[in-house]
């Protein structure tokens, strides 16, 4: 009789609790979380969501995953790029699911099997000071950077983590990774300023520290939702061009989940149509890769532009050694500090002029003494 009490109780406690969703999140937490409370109110579903530093949230949400797999916490990794997603699937981390939602998603950013799915997209765009430069006399393509003729005009990110480090394993991953030191070796002796993110980037543009620079389409928006002078230029349109890379959030499911179908449920919700258009309309203005969806007009979809065509498995490729590549380019820079080509160096030369000061006054007193 006991005994059935006890498990007429646990049946009730059971039915009590509430389903739950471990959600990692490296995307921008103020972009998600209004998504995240719909798909609360939506379903009944809670989500217990986690993130990471600012700097390097995507890199060290994905060293954990990897940390934990075999017994991982997370149910789902709404990741904000996808080369990083694609790591994962090469390591057996993640467990295919396609989701109905995903049907009308351009097949250059999904996975065949549905071990990751791409959703609205961030443009590496050039950005311009409107009271600094004329937008018609900007740089156009990304190549520009290196140019003599923009010479100490443009800043950018580190490509050391974030969708920098993405763009850099793209270029890796198109041109080779010869190829792709060079141009940003070129770019640093060019004068490009490197920023520690494609936030601060973006602030030394609408500040008139720069003219232009290369940064993210969400970036660039919420500096003009803030009153800057700015304007977009998508890099990179011409008849000969690449295209601009678009760099899409991705949404997977984790193998071993602990609750794979509440994880479902979210991918799902993520993936609606209605999710892209939240993102379109938000401060982040991210780009619909849904055909038709609705969107202001400061925002373009994916149909509006000219795309560079990515091989994101060589991309996942170039991801494994560009971190060490481009440190050692940058090797000696202060990590949370702009570099830029030709730094100034008269602080270390102060220092050594004042250690070899005191070096000549002991000399001389010692001899004295003697």
């Amino acid at each position: 009789m006991r005994t059935l009490l006890f498990m007429a109780l646990a049946a009730v406690m059971a039915l009590g609790q509430s389903r739950v969703v471990t959600v990692y999140v490296s995307t921008d937490f103020e972009h998600a979380e209004p998504i995240l409370k719909e798909f609360e109110k939506a379903t009944g579903i809670k989500v217990e969501a986690v993130s990471d530093t600012e700097d390097n949230k995507t890199v060290g949400l994905v060293n954990r995953l990897i940390a934990e797999a075999g017994a991982t916490r997370a149910d789902v990794f709404w990741n904000n790029e996808t080369g990083q997603a694609i790591r994962l699937a090469k390591k057996g981390i993640l467990a295919p699911y396609v989701s109905a939602n995903a049907a009308t998603i351009p097949a250059g950013f999904k996975d065949p099997s549905g071990l990751w799915t791409g959703f609205g997209a961030r443009g590496r765009i050039l950005v311009v000071n409107t009271q600094a430069a004329d937008p018609k006399s900007a740089p156009s393509r990304v190549a520009d950077l290196a140019d003599p003729k923009w010479r100490g005009t443009c800043v950018m990110s580190k490509p050391l983590f974030g969708t920098t480090l993405t763009h850099a394993a793209v270029l890796a991953s198109t041109n080779g990774k010869d190829a792709m030191l060079k141009w940003f070796k070129s770019a640093l002796e060019n004068g490009t300023r490197f920023e520690k993110g494609n936030a601060p980037a973006m602030k030394e543009v609408s500040d008139g520290g720069r003219p232009f620079g290369l940064t993210d389409t969400d970036d660039a928006h919420a500096a003009r939702l803030d009153g800057k002078s700015i304007a977009v230029i998508y890099p990179d349109q011409g008849k000969d061009d690449p295209g601009v890379l678009l760099i899409p959030n991705t949404v997977m499911l984790m193998k071993g989940a602990p609750h794979p179908e509440e994880a479902k449920a979210f991918i799902d919700f993520v993936l609606r149509p209605e999710t892209e258009r939240a993102l379109a309309d938000g401060r982040s203005a991210q780009i619909p890769l849904h055909p038709g969806v609705a969107k202001p007009p400061h925002v373009k979809g994916y149909e509006d532009l000219k795309v560079m065509a990515v091989d994101w498995n060589r991309v996942a490729d170039a991801l494994e050694g560009a971190p060490d590549d481009l440190g050692r380019l940058f090797i000696g820079t202060n990590p949370n500090e702009a570099v830029s080509g030709g730094a100034d160096r008269t602080p270390t030369y102060i220092l050594a002029g004042v250690i070899a000061l005191v070096c000549v006054v002991l000399i001389a007193k010692r001899r004295a003494r003697a």
